[in-house]
């Protein structure tokens, strides 16, 4: 597993966590500023592991942490607990996740991707 794979499942989980519901993929791509193939990558392999739910929403697909597991939530308090000033990446994923989720409409996206 490359330290790529590693980085972009510790931010998607951070964005989920600090998000106040379920993220489309294509916001979570936004705000990572990733290609849609590596975002996809990155959480169909965190659903495989039983880290996020994965919801289809009509075309759109919905994903949410998985809080009913002991070590989830271990492994969740940890990923909140990293110092967002020593990692500044984190907070630029969530300032363009605020702008982001400021372009749905009715509780969709109305762009699928966005311009960063």
């Amino acid at each position: 597993m490359s330290v790529l794979s590693q980085e972009c499942k510790v931010c998607a989980i951070h964005l989920l966590l600090n998000s106040e519901g379920p993220l489309f993929a294509c916001e979570i791509m936004d705000a990572m500023g990733k290609k849609q193939y590596q975002i996809s990558r990155c959480l169909s392999a965190l659903h495989e592991t039983g880290l996020v739910t994965e919801t289809r929403d009509g075309r759109f697909l919905l994903y949410a942490l998985d809080k009913s597991d002991a070590f989830n939530k271990a492994l969740f308090k940890g990923i909140l607990s990293i110092d967002t000033n020593a990692n500044p990446v984190l907070n630029e994923n969530l300032a363009r996740l605020k702008k982001r989720i400021k372009l749905r409409v009715d509780g969709k996206p109305s762009v699928t991707y966005c311009c960063r």
